[in-house]
Formats: C-alpha cells, structure tokens, sequence
C-alpha cells in the first residue's frame, strides 16, 4: 500500500539520473495502466447504470461509476506528477490524455459498440485460441522455457468463474428476472414451444467456447514461460473480455423473450457483473502495464570491500 501512495504523491525529484529514470518510468506505466482501466470502467458504468435505472441494483451501478471515477483519478495523478518531474513530457502525456477523453466521450454508447462491434466480439474465443496454440508451438519447440503453473492456474480459475457467471446470468437469471410469472421450466418450455429457444443454444454455446479458449490460452502462456505476473494479467483480462462479451451472448435470448410478449432487457445481476468487469480490467491493467518492472529499478550501489 505504501508502494502504491508513494505513486501518487508528490516525492523530490532523484539527483541520480537513474532513479529518475526508474521512477518516471514507474509513473508512465502506472498512468497508462489505471486511464485504461478508467476507460474500460466508464463504459461499463454507463452499460450498468442504463440497465439499472428502474432497479435496485442502482447502488451498485453507481459503484462502478464511482470506480472508474476512481481509476480516472489516479491514472490523471499520475501523469500530473510525471509532467511535474519532467516537463518534456508534456507533449506526450497531452496525446495520451486526448485518447482518453475519445474514450470517455464514447461511453455512453457503449451499447451500441457492444451491438456494432458484436461479430468481431463473437470471434474472440477464437483469436484466443489461434494466440494460444501459437504459443503451445513455442513452448514445444522450447520445452526449457515453462515454469510453476500456479499463476496461471489461478487466472484460468478466474476466466473460468466468471464463462459460469455469464452462462448462469444468461440462462437462469434473465428468464426468471424478465418472465417473473413463470418458474424457469415453464420459461424454457414458453420458448420453445413459440420456436424462440435458440437464444439458450446460442449462450451454451458460446460459453463452451471461452472455456475451451481459456484453457488453451492457459496451457499456451504455461508452455511459452510467460513470467507469472504477465501469464496473470493476460488470464484476467481474459475473463474481463468475457464479461465485456455476456451482452452479445445474451441478447438473442433477450429478443427471443420479448417476442414471446414480456419486455426485454438484462437480468438483476447486470450492474454487479459490470462491476466485476471493471475490477479484472483493472487488476489485468495494473500486471500487463502498471506493475513495476525489476529493470527498470536503479541498481543498488556495489558493497565496499573490506
């Protein structure tokens, strides 16, 4: 945690021009890695306050508003104190800031992206699996590289969770929160018997997909001897693309039970599953770009001889 204060704060600026360089460097990544992490939370408060509005679930939209907000707060402290270091770096931090705020800007339409951008959102599982393979091949050819799998153990155990959060959203709490009336049998049974159960093939199937996907990549990142924090990072963003996809996944069904004559929509535990996508982003931000890299820390000075 002090590490982490000590980012955000204002420190004297090194004499040395390696600890400089380190902590610019440390600064710079850290930035890069929460503005992400804000944007991808900004978009996910405006899905999860659009689907809350008239629920109970708004606190907890509001939550990832105030996350992302959060996010946004310390990635701008962070090139603030860069820039203040180094005013070179303005120009830089002043483009960075620029995409951001495109990103920002975009928000509120981030149903519609997610609706637009839905077939190459659907290929995803198989670009997933196209890296992973490619990086089996490495490992084959360089069986020297693989290290513990613990780390990656722990990530596929994440993606893995939240393929069954979307697959229990979309087949279980959807029905029963938008077809209040009938238990979840009878909710299936009214669907397949107007010809609109196609949805539910649809959420199994891609589920599969992520998971078979996932443990590809998992084995590939293994295999390849990615160090731990990166095979992490890369797993839990895996998962955060997974929750970022659950509304492709699930719309058919949501159009296949408006037309049966209930109004459509998501299910009760849309705004806390954003909020779950907004923490593994921010968890695969902070290991894939924010965390500390060991070379870039100043070497520590050569012990005297005795």
């Amino acid at each position: 945690m002090s590490a982490l204060l000590d980012r955000l704060r204002p420190l004297p600026t090194p004499e040395d021009a390696d600890a400089l360089a380190a902590m610019q460097a440390d600064r710079a990544r850290s930035s890069r890695a929460w503005l992400l992490a804000g944007v991808v939370g900004a978009h996910a408060a405006s899905s999860a306050l659009f689907g809350a509005l008239d629920r109970p679930t708004l606190p907890i939209a509001i939550g990832v508003a105030l996350l992302a907000v959060a996010l946004l707060g310390m990635g701008i402290a962070q090139s603030v104190l860069l820039v203040r270091a180094e005013p070179s770096r303005r120009g830089a931090q002043l483009s960075i800031g620029i995409l951001v705020a495109l990103g920002l800007a975009a928000a509120p339409l981030s149903g519609l992206l997610l609706i637009f951008l839905g077939i190459p959102i659907v290929m995803l599982p198989l670009a997933m699996a196209a890296v992973a393979i490619a990086l089996i091949v490495r490992g084959v050819r360089r069986p020297g590289l693989r290290g513990a799998p613990g780390a990656t153990l722990l990530g596929l155990a994440a993606v893995l969770a939240a393929t069954a959060l979307v697959a229990i959203d979309g087949l279980v709490l959807m029905p029963t929160t938008l077809m209040p009336d009938l238990p979840l049998g009878e909710a299936y049974a009214l669907l397949a018997a107007s010809g609109e159960d196609h949805g539910i093939a649809w959420i199994v199937n891609v589920s599969a997909a992520w998971m078979v996907a996932s443990a590809l990549l998992a084995v590939g990142l293994w295999m390849a001897g990615v160090e731990d924090g990166a095979a992490l990072g890369w797993m839990l963003a895996a998962g955060a693309a997974v929750l970022v996809a659950r509304p492709v996944a699930e719309f058919g069904l949501g159009m296949s039970i408006g037309d049966v004559g209930y109004s459509g929509g998501m299910s009760i535990a849309d705004a806390p599953l954003w909020l779950l996508t907004t923490a593994l982003a921010a968890a695969a931000s902070w290991l894939l770009l924010g965390r500390p890299r060991d070379r870039d820390l100043p070497e520590a000075p050569a012990a005297d001889p005795a």
